[in-house]
């Protein structure tokens, strides 16, 4: 029984990233930030954030008119790649809204960050995201006032653990988040000190399978009552749609946007569909209040 719970977290967990590239490893411990990149759709830099002993290897994506720009920041997946998201960076900088990319530290197993994937866990995620929305929140393009988070899988799920320990993020945006690996974890062993477990493309250890047994969804994320917009697949295999559902009840103020036959990584199409209604929302957003 064991051995079969562990198949399906593996699986499932393993699914629930978009492929990610092989790329040297990065050790880099200072804030170094390169000069501006101009190109005819936007305006690219590459930022060293310091977290601890880590540096969070993160590209941003700005628009060519420098203004308080509204600003997203963007969640891997479970063994995922900061390359993995570009596509929706180029697509909100595009439209006039500044956007980042990033690898979380061990966040897969050549991770840009550094760190090992067997150390990651929920909380190195959570101390992650905090350093990085406090780096950005200090860059003179953020707007303050209109900041989002947005995550994928496991990273929508580590984006709203933090956006409900805080009071300045204006939305969340969340793509098939992964509220379903609480669940799943509820009847694997946690392992013992020094010992792994392998899950997908890649191996956890202690302090994650422990972390995510203590998790209580969807009570640690329900505290966030400014509006959630989730957009999740009709066929997703690796997080049903019905934890989408779940969470537009936990949450006081949620929208769930279903998309017809897409599974957990979305096609060209649907991602092009949310980025729309991402677009939409931040600009509604900038006119109020």
């Amino acid at each position: 029984m064991k051995k079969l719970i562990v198949l399906v977290m593996a699986i499932a967990i393993g699914l629930a990233s978009y492929f990610y590239f092989s790329r040297p490893h990065q050790s880099i411990e200072k804030i170094v930030q390169q000069p501006l990149v101009k190109t005819s759709k936007a305006t690219i830099t590459t930022h060293y954030v310091k977290r601890g002993k880590y540096a969070l290897y993160t590209k941003v994506y700005l628009p060519a008119v420098r203004a308080k720009l509204p600003f997203v920041i963007i969640c891997p997946g479970y063994s995922a790649s900061y390359k993995d998201y570009e596509i929706i960076a180029k697509k909100l900088s595009k439209a006039g809204i500044g956007a980042a990319v990033f690898d979380f530290v061990g966040g897969n197993l050549h991770s840009a960050s550094g760190g090992k994937m067997s150390a990651m866990s929920p909380s190195s995620e959570e101390k992650d995201l905090t350093a990085l929305i406090r780096y950005f929140m200090k860059q003179g393009y953020c707007d303050q006032h209109h900041f989002y988070l947005a995550g994928h899988s496991q990273g929508g799920l580590i984006a709203s653990l933090v956006a409900a320990k805080r009071k300045d993020i204006r939305s969340l945006f969340l793509c098939a988040p992964a509220y379903n690996i609480p669940d799943m974890v509820k009847l694997v062993a946690v392992p013992k000190k020094g010992k792994t477990m392998r899950v997908g493309n890649g191996e956890v250890g202690h302090q994650y399978i422990q972390e995510m047994k203590a998790i209580k969804m969807y009570k640690d994320v329900k505290a966030y009552t400014k509006p959630v917009y989730i957009f999740h697949g009709t066929v997703d295999l690796t997080v049903p749609i019905s934890y989408s559902w779940d969470a537009k009840e936990a949450y006081k103020n949620c929208h769930v946007y279903p998309y017809a036959d897409e599974w957990h990584v979305f096609s060209h199409e649907a991602i092009s569909k949310m980025c729309k209604k991402v677009i939409h929302v931040i600009n509604k957003q900038k006119t109020e209040k």
